[in-house]
């Protein structure tokens, strides 16, 4: 790595701590407490493939295949809200659908720190055009886990508004209230589309006794994508719910105390999990702050650290932790190049991607969704 690179990756990364998230991004056009230390001319063309998507999981599409045009987009009306609006908690969730189905499982993304479904349509793309009904879940992103927490200073925190999050109620401490509703939960969100739509009966157990009824959603059929934020609510899901498989980018470490330079993170992700170890995967940006903290969370639920440098070869069938070393496009950081689409880069360069089937991280998520099929 240059002095240059090292020194704006250094900044971008003090501008972002991987769990925090402020959205000044536009959607492109076209839609298209436990304390943790802080070869031959052959092989390049086959390198290549795979990190333009050319090459992976067998059976996979192509990236030069994914046509956005070819997928079915629609927007649904988020829940506990009066009327749609651009940000969270009340911007519309975003469905994509295959013109033909590669699996009968339900593909669930949940954003970031204030961030909305929209944000990440290109990985939703991705997720369709290998098979799955890709749906954008809207929650209520819109307080910030990590600031609550160590305000609040106790190592249980984390893993009481993480459920907070999951089903909604409400946690006071210092003259500060985190408070979900109900509706607009990641529970009770998912629980009203699949009550709305007429496949959503395909993903239910039984008719719901309540707004966030937990145990009637089929989870075994559902796949959880989240970022961020969103990863560690996915996270918290493995624990809660015997979902198929999970895809954790960029999070969740949950520091709940920082004392002079040590930090303290929750303990939570050593509770026994509900989902297969084996179709859980984790993806960090190699320029992260404590992505060795991350890894460990990670390990801690039941991800098997095995890791895969996406830039430099295929990925390995045992792979669970990918992990990429991609410049961000110019004023982006190494956090958001991960998963929005409108800082998503092309190459390892930082050159800023046009589109879904022009990310660089197309190989890696296309191989993770693929597997979970």
């Amino acid at each position: 790595m240059t002095f240059t690179r090292a020194l704006l990756v250094a900044l971008l990364t003090l501008a972002c701590d991987g769990e925090t998230v402020t959205d000044a991004g536009v959607e492109p056009t076209g839609d298209a407490g436990v304390e943790l230390d802080s070869g031959s001319a052959t092989e390049d063309a086959a390198t290549e493939d795979a990190a333009t998507g050319d090459a992976g999981a067998e059976g996979c599409p192509p990236a030069s295949a994914l046509d956005p045009m070819a997928l079915s987009r629609r927007t649904l009306r988020a829940s506990g809200c009066a009327a749609s609006t651009a940000d969270t908690p009340c911007a519309d969730h975003l469905l994509y659908e295959p013109a033909t189905p590669a699996s009968d499982r339900l593909w669930v993304m949940l954003p970031g720190t204030g961030m909305e479904p929209d944000k990440h349509s290109w990985i939703g793309q991705i997720a369709a055009h290998v098979g799955f009904r890709a749906l954008l879940l809207s929650y209520d992103t819109s307080q910030n886990v990590n600031e609550f927490c160590q305000a609040e200073g106790t190592p249980t925190c984390h893993e009481a508004v993480r459920d907070l999050l999951l089903t909604g109620g409400e946690r006071s401490a210092g003259g500060e209230t985190y408070r979900v509703d109900p509706a607009r939960s990641v529970v009770g969100r998912l629980l009203a589309v699949l009550r709305s739509e007429a496949w959503g009966a395909d993903y239910l157990r039984r008719t719901p006794e309540g707004p966030t009824d937990v145990d009637a959603v089929d989870w075994s059929r559902l796949v959880v994508v989240g970022f961020s934020l969103g990863a560690g609510q996915a996270m918290r899901l493995t624990q809660r719910a015997p979902i198929a498989g999970a895809l954790f980018i960029d999070g969740a470490k949950d520091p709940w105390e920082r004392v002079g330079d040590t930090t303290r993170y929750a303990d939570w992700p050593t509770q026994p999990i509900l989902a297969p170890a084996d179709a859980l995967y984790g993806a960090y940006h190699a320029d992260g702050s404590d992505v060795e903290t991350l890894v460990e969370q990670w390990r801690r639920l039941g991800v098997t650290d095995v890791r895969a440098d996406v830039d430099a070869a295929p990925i390995a069938p045992d792979a669970r932790v990918l992990f990429t070393a991609q410049m961000p496009p110019s004023g982006v950081t190494p956090h958001l190049s991960m998963a929005r689409s409108a800082d998503m880069p092309a190459d390892v360069d930082g050159t800023r991607a046009s589109g879904a089937a022009d990310v660089h991280l197309y190989a890696a998520y296309s191989s993770v969704f693929c597997a979970l099929r």
